[in-house]
This record gives structure tokens, sequence and C-alpha cells, in this order.
């Protein structure tokens, strides 16, 4: 039996090889991967393989099973998402977002959110009006954290939206199934050549009969805690991968998009990219904890914490030994600057203008302790009056 070998092709520091027994899987997979470059000198090789037999398609990678199935677009979306978490596996000291990412002059748009959210239909829409294409599904930081690597994996349609894209699947035929794999070749779009600056946040959402809306996030601390919700990374990169959410926030701009009509989100998407194009940066602070121990019974900030707070009053602070984070607004910010020096809880009620204050500063002491954010000299209690 024949096999056919198609071009290696680097992604992520590795190199991936395909090899079929069909002519017509051969060229396309070549299709699929063409914007990857060629393969590295001495990389890892990645073997994937999908031969035809007795009217059954059997993919592995690496000789593991990987499919059977008799329709080719299944094994092209189960390759696909195999290789995402193999790059994924393959570069341990790099950042990750769960988001998709265009590009217009070297300057990069993050679609991020949940599955189904809308992002892949917004950037097959904005690729095929001539943005360039960074990637689908995993965006990818360079090791510094600053730049955007380009990571052209296929787009992935959901059947709800195939009626926007016709010559994407009419060629395929009838499907029993719900996704397809398309190439940049099928939407005439063309990849990022080289690493770009991130410059925008977005967080579409797709909202059936709804208007457009287009809303800045309220404040840096909740872009911040967006992001953080829909990065890979967080759990094995601590401090250094908070560092880079908190850069990402200070130099981008960022809105919640609710759209109905694809185009015109993606004009809105054009025109938030010009309006973060001339932002200026949001400086910020790192705040260190001291580890001086107060007195008993006050109230301190807790060990191996570490924020980062802005001028529009919000922050975050990380819990670096589990990690875990804690966003601050300006009334948890205050507190927080507060908290440098051991402090009673009383006196830190006392102090608040009103009672509507005194309830929120009593409210967000009792979340943080139980968090684990804050902590009571001499003890571990977990209650205001503990």
């Amino acid at each position: 039996m024949t096999r056919l070998t198609g071009r290696s092709i680097s992604i992520g520091g590795l190199n991936a090889t395909f090899t079929t027994n069909r002519p017509d899987l051969a060229a396309r997979w070549d299709e699929l991967f063409a914007p990857f470059p060629d393969a590295l000198p001495a990389a890892d090789v990645i073997s994937i393989s999908t031969t035809a037999s007795g009217g059954t398609l059997s993919s592995s990678i690496n000789d593991e099973p990987l499919l059977e199935h008799a329709d080719p677009s299944q094994h092209e979306l189960a390759i696909t998402r195999a290789l995402n978490h193999l790059k994924l596996d393959a570069e341990g000291d790099r950042i990750h977002f769960h988001s998709a990412a265009v590009a217009r002059d070297g300057r990069a748009v993050l679609l991020l959110g949940r599955s189904g959210d809308g992002k892949s239909t917004l950037t097959a829409t904005l690729v095929r009006a001539g943005w360039e294409y960074v990637t689908d599904e995993q965006v990818t930081f360079d090791p510094n954290g600053e730049r955007i690597l380009p990571y052209p994996r296929p787009l992935t349609l959901r059947q709800g939206v195939w009626h926007l894209f016709p010559g994407v699947t009419a060629e395929r035929g009838p499907h029993d199934y719900h996704r397809v794999e398309m190439s940049l070749r099928e939407l005439g779009g063309h990849a990022a050549a080289s690493p770009v600056v991130p410059t925008a946040i977005i967080a579409p959402q797709y909202r059936a009969g709804s208007p457009l809306e287009v809303t800045p996030f309220s404040d840096t601390g909740g872009v911040i805690e967006f992001l953080a919700s829909c990065c890979h990374d967080l759990g094995c990169t601590g401090e250094r991968g908070v560092s880079v959410l908190v850069r990402l926030a200070a130099s981008c701009a960022a809105w919640r998009l609710h759209y109905d009509d694809v185009e015109h989100a993606a004009h809105a998407v054009s025109n938030c990219l010009d309006i973060a194009t001339r932002r200026p940066l949001r400086p910020f602070r790192r705040v260190e904890t001291d580890r001086r121990e107060g007195a008993p019974g006050t109230l301190q900030r807790a060990r191996q914490t570490v924020a980062w707070t802005f001028e529009d009053g919000s922050g975050i602070v990380l819990a670096a030994d589990r990690p875990a984070l804690l966003r601050l607004d300006r009334l948890g910010s205050a507190l927080w600057d507060v908290l440098a020096t051991p402090t009673a809880a009383s006196v830190l009620i006392a102090d608040s203008p009103d009672r509507f204050t005194e309830v929120a500063i009593e409210q967000w002491l009792e979340s943080a302790l139980a968090a684990g954010f804050i902590e009571r000299a001499g003890r571990r209690s977990a209650r205001l009056g503990g």
C-alpha cells in the first residue's frame, strides 16, 4: 500500500509530518496546514498517520490510535485538537489564552471567550475582509510575554453559521456532524507572517435578535480577571503569568461586544482597534506584602501575596502559594493599601463615612479573609470576630 508523505511543518517548536495512503487526504492536510512554517532542524517529530481501509479511516499520532471514522472531516477536527494539546505541553515557558486573534498593520485584536460565543465566526469574517489571521483557538505569547506568535491552525466553524460562508462547505456534500475545519485558502485569507503586538481585547458574544452593543470594561482589574478566566497557564506560571496579564491589560483597550449581525460586529472591531491604537498605556504599580507580624488580632495582608494597582482605582492580588486571584475595586484597593500596616477591623469599619460603606467594608474583609488573601495576626481565623 503506497504511503504519501506531506510536507513537515513546525508547530510550537515541534515538527509534524503527515502520511496517508489516500492522495486526496495528503492534499487536504497540505491545504489545512499550508500557513505553518517549514520544519525546524533537530526538533522533536510528531508523526501523524491516516490510513484508509475497508471504507474506514484510522488516524494515529506517534503510533497511538486517535480516531476511527469514515468521514475525513472528523479526522481533521481530531488531529487539529490533538495538535493544540501537544503544542501546549511543549510550550511550558509561554502564556496561552483560549482566544482567537486577527491583526492589521502588525497590531492584534484578541477575541476571547467561551466556546460557542462566536469568536470563530467573527474571526473568519474579519479574515475574509482582509485582516491578517493569527489564530482561531490558542493565542500564544513569546517567552517575554510581549508579542503574540502566529498559530495559523485551521478555523473551526459550527454548522449554524455555514450559511455565512457558502463557498466553504458547499463542495463537501451533506453532513451528519456539527463542525468543520476551514482552510485559509477557502476564505481567501492570509496569515500573519511575524509576531504581532497585542493592542485591543474584545469579548464577543453572539445574541440572536439583539442590537449591536460595544461596552468598555468597567475597570482594569475586571480586564485582568477576564483574561485570567481565559488563560491556560496561570496554575503553573504564577507571578510571571499574572505579570503578562497585567501588562496586557495596561497596554490594551478592552470591550465586551454583543452582536447579531457579524458584518456589523466586524466593523465594530475595526473601530475598536483604531481607538486602542491611540490610547496611552495605563500606569500601574506592583505592591509587595510586608512580612512584619502585626499585633494579635489585627488584620494584615496574607503572606506570599503581591498586588498590582491602577490609576482607575482597581487592581488584582495574587496569592502565589496557590495560585489564586482577588480582583480589587476602588474600595478593595484602598483597603489593601491600608492593610500594609496591620490594622484592627474595628478601626477600618469605624472610619467608614456611612452605613453603606461600613457594610461594604465588612463584606470585603469577610470575603478576603475566607479566601486567604488577608489574615489575622497571630492566628488564621476566617471570621472578623474570630
